[in-house]
């Protein structure tokens, strides 16, 4: 009988060290997975993070079920769509739990522009705008114009830019959401400005009769080639012609210089200057006794001149814009109300006529 007995103690002795390595007891894993944030823009990235405690006490084990993979706390993370990321977590037990957050991403807003001309000749306003526009959302341009300082920069569904200068510019429209969202478009060479030609020219002899050779003076820059107008029905298109008028009179000369750059989206650029030229009548030469400046001019424009004179600026239609009498030797001239572009000073006193080109910045 007592044998018996301690076999049976034996027996249960084994039996227990078996259950406890193969079944040990369960407890629950008490896990929160979190994010530091819960919307983002695609690409952004978020941190995750976890509180994890019960189970066997550790160490545990976190596998993302969206990458299936095991991850180690803290873990960043880069989502592109709205997706509810789940976790579980292992301790070396068998112990087992899940648990997730949602991360909204937010859409990118649309960047693309377009521009109602990308070639021209200084000086070229271009309007642009935004191809597909969107709520709340705020757009920045820079127009790749850097010599026009604060003016290169707008905040504007549909934004206006003047080039001033020759050049080929980049232009970068830079879209924002309400949620911070941000789309870069850079258009490399968007507007391409080409030099505008500065018609100019004298001639000789001054004092002329009828059957005399005239000599014009082409004194024009940027230009490539020309068109004159000898106003008696006659033209050449030589640079530096001469000319002969049969009969006395006074006659209008105009010259006009063109540029090279002619393309699909634009003629070549131009300019026209014109001269009276009277023959058999004494004209007065006032370039020697005249002085404009500054030019280019801002807002003041000076005149200095021996002799009173009345003065017009005319613009490229052939408008006069301002008419005003010059009676001081020095002659101050508002100027800041004109608007930026290339004028002609036509000067007249009583002895002769002075033309001069005058560039409004």
């Amino acid at each position: 009988m007592k044998l018996i007995t301690i076999i049976t103690l034996i027996f249960l002795s084994f039996a227990s060290a078996v259950f406890s390595q193969n079944n040990p007891v369960k407890s629950p894993i008490l896990f929160n997975i979190f994010a530091d944030r819960d919307s983002v823009c695609p690409g952004d990235s978020v941190i995750v993070n976890a509180t994890i405690s019960g189970g066997d006490g550790g160490p545990y084990s976190v596998y993302c079920n969206y990458l299936s993979t095991y991850i180690t706390l803290p873990y960043v993370i880069y989502p592109v769509d709205n997706h509810v990321w789940n976790f579980t977590v292992n301790d070396s037990s068998g112990n087992q739990t899940t648990d997730n957050f949602i991360v909204f991403v937010h859409s990118v807003p649309h960047s693309s522009f377009s521009s109602d001309t990308v070639v021209g000749c200084d000086i070229l306003t271009v309007n642009y705008s935004v191809t597909q526009t969107e709520q709340n959302c705020l757009y920045i341009w820079d127009f790749g114009d850097v010599s026009s300082g604060f003016n290169n920069f707008a905040i504007s569904v549909n934004p206006t830019h003047t080039y001033y200068n020759p050049g080929f510019y980049d232009v970068m429209l830079t879209a924002i959401s309400q949620y911070g969202c941000k789309s870069i478009t850079i258009v490399m060479s968007m507007a391409v400005i080409y030099q505008t030609p500065v018609s100019l020219f004298n001639f000789t002899p001054e004092i002329s009769q009828a059957g005399d050779t005239i000599q014009f003076n082409n004194l024009s820059y940027y230009g490539n080639y020309w068109h004159w107008d000898f106003g008696d029905g006659t033209s050449s298109e030589f640079e530096n012609p001469t000319h002969v008028y049969t009969n006395n009179g006074n006659y209008t000369v105009t010259l006009i210089a063109y540029s090279n750059h002619v393309t699909t989206y634009s003629p070549a650029c131009s300019d026209t200057f014109s001269l009276s030229k009277t023959v058999n009548v004494e004209l007065l030469n006032l370039e020697n006794f005249l002085k404009i400046y500054p030019n280019p001019a801002n807002d003041k424009l000076n005149i200095t001149l021996e002799e009173k004179a009345t003065l017009e600026i005319i613009n490229s239609q052939g408008q006069i814009v301002v008419s005003k009498s010059l009676t001081e030797r020095t002659n101050n001239l508002e100027v800041s109300d004109l608007p930026g572009g290339v004028y002609s000073l036509r000067i007249t006193t009583n002895k002769g006529i002075a033309v001069r080109k005058l560039i409004k910045q």
